[in-house]
C-alpha cells in the first residue's frame, strides 16, 4: 500500500455520470466517526472546477493531486491524511434508493496492524 496508486479505473457508468453533470474532477477524504474505536469511512464527491481553489484555502492543510487519466479528464484530489493505496484503484457509481454516490475498490483509511 501507498500514498498514491499505480493504476486508477472508473466505470463506464461513473463516467458517463460526471460527463452529464460537467465534472471531471474527485475528491477523496476521510469522514471522521464518532466513536473513537470505529473505523474512518473514505468519502468520495464529485468535484467541480470552481470549487478546485476552495481546496487550498486554510480549511484542508494537505492536498494531494492524482492524476485522473484521459477517462477522468481531470484530477484526484486527496484532502486528508491517513488514506492508502492499493496499486489499483477502481472508482464506481452505486445508486441506494435514488441517490447517487461514489465508491472505490482499492482506498483504505489507514490503520494500525
Amino acid at each position: 500500500m501507498s500514498i498514491e496508486p499505480k493504476h486508477v479505473d472508473f466505470s463506464s457508468k461513473l463516467i458517463h455520470y460526471l460527463k452529464r453533470k460537467g465534472i471531471s474532477n474527485l475528491q477523496v477524504s476521510i469522514v471522521e466517526t464518532i466513536v473513537e474505536s470505529g473505523p474512518a469511512e473514505v468519502l468520495i464527491e464529485p468535484l467541480p472546477d470552481d470549487r478546485i481553489e476552495d481546496l487550498y484555502n486554510e480549511k484542508y492543510r494537505y492536498v494531494h493531486v492524482i492524476p485522473g487519466g484521459e477517462e477522468l479528464g481531470g484530477n484526484i484530489y486527496v484532502t486528508s491524511r491517513g488514506l492508502e493505496f492499493d496499486d489499483h484503484v477502481f472508482f464506481q457509481l452505486s445508486s441506494f434508493f435514488g441517490l447517487k454516490h461514489i465508491t472505490a475498490k482499492g482506498i483504505h483509511a489507514f490503520r494500525f496492524r
